[in-house]
Formats: C-alpha cells, structure tokens, sequence
C-alpha cells in the first residue's frame, strides 16, 4: 500500500470503518453502517462531480474563477488538431502563437489535464511551444499555454468546508523555476499569522465560489498581489508528509476529518 492509502487504513481502524481496496488498488472502497462511500485516488466524494471536474481542467478553473472575478493566472486553451477539428482554440495559428510569445518574453506550456508538474514546459520562442505541444499531443486532446511570471511566493492551502485547516509555502530549489514538491521543492509551514490569514481568506473565497468542499488551492504572489495558479480536487499530501517534522499526523488529522464528513 502507499503512503497515503496506509493511513487511510488507520483512519478506518480507528473509527470502525471496513476498508478495502479495489480495481488495481486505484479505490478504496469505505463502508460502515451500511453506508458505502468511495476515495478514487485521492479525490474523496465530498465535492460534486461538476465541481470536481472544472479542478481537473486547468482552462475550465480558469474560465469559471475569471468568471467569479477571482484573479487567477491567465491560461490560454489549444485543441489538439487530430481530435478536434474545428477552430475554436483561442491561439488558432502559428502567428497567434508567435504573437502571444512575444507579447510575455516568456510563456509556460502545460497538459491541460495534467498533475504534479508532469508535461509543463518553459518556452522562449515559438519553436519551443510548437515543440511542448507536439510532446502535450502524443497524448492528449488539450494544452493551455500561460504567461512566465516571476513568482515571488507559492502556496498551497488545503481547505475543508470554509475552513482553511493547512498553509504551507512551496520553497523551489535553486535553479529550478518550478514550485512543484515533485521537482525537488521544500514545503514549509506558514505560521506567520497575516500571512497566514490573507492567503488562506483568499484560497476559501476560492473554494466557495467553486462550490467545493475538500480540495487544495495552489496560490502565487506576483508583484505583491495574490493570485491563483491552480485548484486540485485531489488533497495530495504524501511530499509534504515526508518534508515537514509532524507532517504525517497533519495529513492524517486532515483525511480523517474529511473521511468523518464522508459518513455523516
């Protein structure tokens, strides 16, 4: 079992809950009282299905957070010619393409429905994003492409129902310009308490105006302003546990939390 999987087992010991894995070890499949609840990966069914899906597409969390006036990173959306035909992408040609590189210097190259800072790409020039979406499109249907910024601070709040219950800063290394704990970065608890407190107001506005229960806000700080990068609605905690002194029972008060909410 991993990491997480392995404490979820231990939530349910706890609290009288039949666990099991199923389909490949990829559900754990939870039942107590003659209640059957399900954890897909790390999505627990605490959000709804409309909710949840507009997290797993990066251009969609956009679309509806611009919506919401919520400042969020820019994201532009390119099909992937071999699915869909039309043109509808919002960078349609080359020259469009060319046109948006110019206009930020820089630009970040990412799988539309992509985790953990797999398939993200720093492009310079055109070449370079031709590139990053021909890799992006041996795969997938969908790339979103967004201006580089120079990131003075990123954040990650785990949120349960209008509760911001985690904060932690995600420190990259040097020389890498990704803030992903994937690619080498250090979490570190943010104690300072305006810090704190303006960053997790910020992620749970985000949270309501997405209709989410239990999900992770990633946030950055440009230019002294906040704004969002990202929204996850698979509460991912297995870096951060191994990182941080006490981590493990941070997550595991978290997840059990939500996995108490799950029965009610």
């Amino acid at each position: 079992m991993s990491n997480f999987q392995e404490i979820i087992k231990e939530i349910c010991d706890e609290n009288n809950i039949k666990f099991e894995l199923i389909s490949k070890n990829w559900i754990i499949k939870l039942e107590k009282n003659n209640l059957i609840r399900y954890i897909v990966g790390m999505r627990f069914p605490l959000n709804d299905y409309a909710s949840a899906f507009i997290c797993n597409d990066k251009y969609a969390t956009y679309e509806a957070l611009t919506n919401a006036k919520i400042p969020i990173v820019e994201h532009k959306l390119i099909y992937n010619k071999k699915f869909i035909k039309k043109e509808i992408s919002d960078l349609e040609s080359e020259a469009e393409i060319e046109k948006y590189v110019k206009k930020y210097d820089r630009v970040v190259v990412k799988d539309n429905m992509g985790t953990e800072g797999i398939n993200v790409f720093l492009c310079n020039n055109t070449e370079d994003v031709l590139d990053a979406l021909s890799k992006i499109f041996e795969l997938r249907q969908t790339a979103v492409i967004s201006p580089f910024l120079k990131i003075a601070n990123e954040y990650r709040c785990i949120c349960i129902d209008d509760e911001c219950k985690l904060v932690f800063e995600k420190i990259r290394q040097s020389g890498e310009w990704r803030h992903n704990l994937s690619n080498g970065a250090i979490a570190k608890i943010v104690y300072d308490e305006k810090i704190r407190g303006e960053v997790a107001q910020f992620a749970l506005n985000v949270m309501r105006k997405l209709n989410l229960r239990f999900a992770s806000v990633d946030l950055i700080r440009v230019n002294n302003e906040i704004s969002v990068l990202e929204v996850n609605s698979g509460v991912c905690m297995s870096k951060f546990m191994r990182q941080v002194d006490g981590g493990r029972k941070i997550a595991k008060n978290i997840y059990c939390e939500a996995i108490k909410k799950m029965f009610e």
